[in-house]
């Protein structure tokens, strides 16, 4: 059946809408930086790790006793590779786009500089994309102390994937890096307060000094609430070393600095999130961790793109 046309009727476009998202990025840029020194070109990346150690001197009477004091571990690793793909076609999915850009233009419509805009754009939004890839291989070390996930590869023949793994432990001692509470903080009866102080002595005691709290959403809620964090951060103890600050850190938001066990820390929470393959939204660290970090503690390697 042909279609009706009502000249009574018209239809006109009405000025694009763009929502705007917060880039989150805590991870990559606070304590995973890369610099240009860290770009590498080629297949395979070598690792060397330095085991750091909390041994004493040796107690001798003469001579000098033989002891490693230096332990390389170096491996060889296939990196984690991030690839995106997108079209660009100002006559299909990105006309109403490119239309908005031209009329930008003014007067004297530039097409040219208006496919141009329309190529940045979407780069933009492709970075983008990849800043939350690297999100999320930051997350994953903060997790579990390693990269570990099967990567979709393309090949005519053999395996459809690659195992990525790389440790960044002893894998004879395991990934110790974990502190469990006597309570969790969803329980009525837990003290969150109590618990970053044991885990701020247990990290001095391995010789860490550490300057920010990494929270999760439902963290920091338990640890507002805590008796004895809010007695130290309210008007009581209120101070220079404990003082509710908000701010923005990295898409993340600085709520306090205050003091666990003599040692003054940013507390920071991170809601970030990122899609899945199934569409569904998931957070970079989960909404429960307490994370006990510093700024700089490691470096992101990435190749060209």
């Amino acid at each position: 059946m042909a279609q009706t046309i009502d000249v009574r009727s018209t239809v006109a476009q009405a000025d694009g809408f763009s929502v705007s998202v917060n880039d989150s990025t805590l991870i990559c840029n606070r304590y995973f930086p890369t610099t240009a020194g860290d770009e590498f070109a080629g297949k395979e990346v070598l690792f060397d790790f330095d085991s750091s150690d909390l041994e004493k001197g040796a107690f001798v009477t003469s001579g000098y006793k033989d002891c490693d004091t230096v332990s390389w571990i170096a491996n060889a690793v296939v990196p984690p590779r991030v690839a995106n793909q997108e079209s660009v076609d100002p006559t299909d999915q990105d006309r109403m786009l490119f239309e908005r850009l031209c009329r930008a233009q003014g007067a004297d419509t530039n097409r040219a500089a208006a496919y141009q805009d329309l190529l940045n754009i979407k780069a933009a939004r492709l970075a983008k994309r990849t800043d939350r890839a690297r999100e999320v291989l930051g997350a994953l070390v903060l997790k579990e102390g390693k990269i570990s996930f099967d990567q979709d590869k393309n090949t005519s023949g053999g395996s459809d994937t690659d195992l990525i793994s790389c440790k960044f432990y002893d894998s004879k001692k395991g990934a110790d890096n974990h502190y469990v509470v006597a309570k969790a903080w969803s329980e009525a009866d837990a003290k969150p307060y109590d618990d970053v102080c044991a885990m701020v002595n247990e990290g001095m005691k391995r010789g860490r000094m550490y300057e920010d709290l990494l929270l999760g959403a439902n963290a920091w809620s338990a640890l507002s609430r805590d008796e004895r964090f809010m007695k130290f951060a309210g008007s009581t103890f209120h101070s220079e070393g404990m003082v509710i600050d908000f701010g923005d850190v990295e898409g993340a938001q600085h709520v306090a600095r205050a003091v666990f066990n003599g040692v003054q820390l940013n507390v920071i929470v991170y809601s970030g999130a990122y899609k899945n393959a199934a569409g569904e939204l998931v957070t970079f660290i989960d909404p429960n961790a307490a994370i006990l970090i510093s700024s700089g503690i490691g470096r992101g390697l990435q190749g060209g793109c």
